[in-house]
């Protein structure tokens, strides 16, 4: 009886191993943790033994799931293959396989993308010497629009005084053709009073 507890302890602990042997992973492309400088065109992982054809894979950034462009099965390894190069970012990779036994066997590795930035010239401006450059040139801007109003102002300036000028011309005549018209109406007066002086003698 003792035996037989034995044995079938010995065997509970020893069926997940024996399961399990053929459908472990042995290797990745991108690795557990690893860090791609470079565009990649597929992943693989190879596993311990043959997996059928229906075990699957699957990509992820985040919440989002990279498409992939088509699955192959090719004994212990299964290809991936990638519709347009991997962003930079964080990546975690599914899969999801049958074994030779029939157990289905899920897992996941998680790599990172960090691809140098290329593509900006040297001479292209930052943003603060854009924002600089523009602020000049509303400066500059504001600067010529008040060269603009300085002489409409000082036009209009000289308007006034040429006017002011001009009324302090017209005055004097005023004043002589009033002083005339007062000195023609005072002889007229003369004149009538002299006539009837005269006549009243007569």
């Amino acid at each position: 009886m003792k035996k037989f507890i034995v044995l079938f302890l010995g065997a509970i602990l020893f069926l997940p191993t024996i399961a399990s042997a053929h459908t472990q992973l042995s290797g990745s492309n991108p690795q557990q943790g690893q860090v791609i400088s470079e565009d990649i065109k597929e992943i693989s992982l190879t596993f311990e033994g043959n997996i059928e054809k229906l075990s699957t894979m699957g990509l992820l950034e985040g919440d989002k799931e990279i498409p992939l462009n088509q699955i192959q099965i090719q004994g212990a390894k299964m290809v991936g293959t990638l519709i347009t190069p991997l962003d930079n970012g964080t990546y975690r990779l599914q899969w999801k396989i049958a074994g030779q036994d029939g157990h289905p066997v899920t897992g996941e590795i998680q790599f990172q993308v960090q691809k140098n930035q290329s593509g900006q010239y040297p001479n292209t401006p930052t943003t603060n010497q854009e924002q600089g450059s523009t602020s000049e040139q509303n400066q500059n801007q504001g600067t010529n629009s008040e060269v603009k109003e300085n002489p409409s102002t000082t036009t209009a300036q000289q308007t006034n005084v040429e006017k002011a000028e001009i009324i302090n011309k017209e005055d004097p005549e005023k004043s002589s053709n009033n002083l005339i018209v007062i000195i023609f109406i005072g002889l007229l007066v003369i004149l009538v009073i002299g006539f009837f002086l005269l006549f009243r003698r007569k």
